[in-house]
């Protein structure tokens, strides 16, 4: 849409709304609007800027990421003890 237009469209819209006389209509339009301006104004907030490149190191960093302990994973797998073949797993779930 144009500036022209879109200013058009806001003006048709402002006289339908003039034109309204029933009260409970025109404060259900209020909280409708005020409803979409908050839920507008949080997901605004959750968006940020696009980063120009990524680096798994920063993200890394950034979220305190600690990996997993190798030596753990392995001990619980030899405890676990699975005989199954993976296929007959997969098919379980």
């Amino acid at each position: 849409m144009t500036v022209i237009e879109i200013d058009s469209k806001k003006t048709q819209i402002i006289e339908k709304i003039k034109a309204i006389s029933d009260d409970n209509l025109l404060l259900d339009l209020e909280r409708m609007l005020l409803s979409w301006k908050n839920n507008n104004e949080v997901l605004l907030s959750l968006v940020k800027p696009r980063r120009s490149s990524l680096d798994i190191e920063v993200l890394k960093k950034e979220q305190d990421y600690k990996g997993f302990d190798k030596n753990l994973f392995n001990s619980l797998v030899k405890e676990l003890d699975i005989q199954e073949p993976i296929e007959e797993l997969i098919a379980m779930i």
